[in-house]
């Protein structure tokens, strides 16, 4: 039996992309499988999860002491084939292919350009990272046996560097015995998932002034700082601040709600107006059957004209968004017949059962 080890400093040992996703796909396809993360060893699915002690004092030191962790402890684990997904791990990966491993990095961003994004560094210091790694980035991913990322435009650049690169897409785990999906009429619109600047909110809120009778029900966490900032608004009135619930009650939530919100906005890691399928926000809330409001990306555009899955905005627009949502809870039957077209292009396109066979196939190929 071949045995793969997956390894990750970043990703909790749960990670829906890693762990429910791939590592769950291979264990099912008959491989020994491993996965090395911070925090307990247990085995679940099929795989055996190793831990290595959590690293706490900031993000540099899980990016040295935690990233070498990982490495020895999945140097022990003696693999035939490693899949990393963190950029800290790649110089390991080089001393795994030194040993005679085989070893596939998995790009789940744009390594290169999100560095620009990255608000917690001064822009001179982003700049000359950015500079540094991309010309080490062009050396090192050559010397992979395979290169995986999640979106065209990450594919593009990639393919140029190492041939053997793949496209396998964030695309969402459905559930087939749970085809059908009612259409609940109500006035409220759902985010759920991390709280951050990235996905608009101040926005939104902002848009719910031409909104009437509107709830804004936001499920997840965020920093003390951002969620502040959203409570000064005069619209957070109509607002329900949920927080981290257990799943069951997000699905529920799921269930109240007419609107899914998905306003992302532009930055590098998106390609700009181009736009990722990295990202599984849309995909979410098309899988519930809710109708979608998303950002205006090329990549998204395609998807929402071609299903008639729900409204693109642009993401600094509150005129655009509010109007969107107007229209959405104010003509129901319009919303119920997008919510179900959604629903359809999740089971005939955009799930991991289409992506699971594209990863197999990678692992059969090496």
């Amino acid at each position: 039996m071949i045995k793969i080890c997956h390894m990750t400093s970043a990703h909790k040992s749960n990670d829906v992309r890693i762990f429910h996703k791939q590592c769950t796909s291979l264990a099912k396809a008959g491989y020994d499988i491993y996965l090395v993360a911070q925090g307990e060893s247990y085995e679940a699915n099929g795989v055996k999860i190793v831990g290595v002690p959590k690293v706490t004092g900031g993000r540099l030191k899980r990016m040295t002491q935690g990233a070498k962790s990982v490495y020895k402890k999945a140097l022990e684990i003696n693999a035939d084939i490693y899949q990393i997904h963190d950029p800290e791990l790649l110089p390991y990966a080089l001393k795994l292919k030194k040993k005679g491993k085989k070893v596939i990095f998995d790009s789940h961003e744009d390594l290169i350009d999100s560095i620009l994004d990255k608000s917690y560094m001064p822009m001179f210091l982003r700049r000359l990272l950015y500079f540094i790694f991309k010309i080490y980035y062009k050396i090192i991913i050559k010397k992979y046996d395979a290169v995986i990322t999640v979106t065209p435009h990450i594919y593009d650049k990639l393919v140029k560097l190492n041939k053997n690169t793949y496209i396998i897409s964030n695309s969402p785990i459905i559930n087939t015995h749970d085809e059908i999906k009612t259409y609940t009429v109500s006035r409220n619109i759902i985010y759920a998932g991390g709280i951050t600047n990235q996905w608009c909110h101040h926005f939104i809120i902002k848009s719910l002034e031409n909104c009437n009778d509107v709830k804004y029900v936001l499920l997840g966490l965020g920093s003390e700082k951002y969620l502040e900032e959203l409570r000064s608004q005069p619209e957070w009135k109509s607002v329900e601040y949920l927080g981290k619930i257990p799943f069951e009650e997000v699905r529920e939530s799921f269930n109240k709600s007419s609107i899914g919100m998905a306003v992302l906005m532009y930055s590098g890691n998106t390609d700009y107006k181009n736009g990722t399928l990295g990202n599984t926000k849309l995909f979410e809330y098309m899988s519930e059957a809710l109708p979608v409001i998303c950002t205006d990306f090329v990549l998204w555009k395609e998807i929402i004209d071609k299903y008639n899955c729900g409204i693109c905005v642009n993401p600094n627009n509150t005129e655009e968004i509010s109007a969107a949502i107007n229209y959405l809870l104010d003509n129901p039957e319009v919303a119920r017949e997008m919510g179900q077209n959604g629903r359809r292009a999740i089971l005939e396109e955009f799930n991991w059962g289409i992506e699971e066979k594209k990863l197999i196939e990678l692992y059969k190929a090496l």
